[in-house]
Parts: C-alpha cells; structure tokens; sequence
C-alpha cells in the first residue's frame, strides 16, 4: 500500500515500528524514524538532489569520512584492549528510556518523567 501511495511515509514507518514490537508505552521500545535529510542549511529543498538526502546504506553517526574514522577506530581498540570482549561500534542504544525523554521532554507528562528520571 506504501509504494501504491496509500499508505503516508509516517503511517508506513509506523506500521513497521508495530510489526517490530515497537511502541509508544515502553520508553525501552519507543518508535523510531529515521533522518533522512543532510541539509539542514539550505532555504529549499532540492529533493532530486541526492546531496539533499542522507545516504541510508550508513548508520546516522557515519555519514561524514571523518566520524567513519572515528568509529572504526574505536572498534579497533575496543578489539585490542580487550581481545576477550566482542568489540562493537557504539556502546548505547539508539532507543532507551534517557535518549527517548531527551527528545520528548516539552511534552507532558515526558517532562516529569524526565526529571524523576535524572532523579
């Protein structure tokens, strides 16, 4: 139904959160939507631009050659540091509970959980 034009991006993107167990009752589980855009500087968009949007291949922390770097690097040491450990490319979790009230915390009642949450 998405690709007959039925179905919006954001209705698509929430049925798919649902199909993965995702929801909005459960900070740990929260839903996500991608970024798809990478600029944010210009006055319009050029959507047949391919500059315009983000290159989806890529996690969002990698999209410039420089935090690619930084991230590989960081798996690499991970490796050596502790060869008995899995080394990994990031150490937090896109969605929990801390990153989820961040974005939210203008909204009731995410401001007062926010707060008892950072106690």
């Amino acid at each position: 139904r998405w690709r007959a034009g039925t179905l919006s991006n954001f209705e698509y993107l929430t049925e798919l959160n649902k199909m993965a167990g995702r929801t909005c009752n459960d900070l740990m589980q929260y839903p996500v939507f991608p970024f798809v855009l990478s600029d944010f500087t210009s006055e319009v968009l050029d959507l047949n631009d391919p500059k315009t949007l983000r290159d989806l291949t890529k996690p969002i922390a990698v999209q410039n050659p420089i935090m690619e770097a930084k991230y590989k690097e960081y798996y690499r040491q991970q490796g050596e540091s502790d060869p008995a450990a899995a080394p990994c490319h990031y150490s937090s979790h896109y969605s929990n509970s801390g990153t989820v009230l961040h974005f939210l915390v203008r909204l009731p009642p995410f401001t007062n959980m926010l707060l008892q949450y950072q106690g």
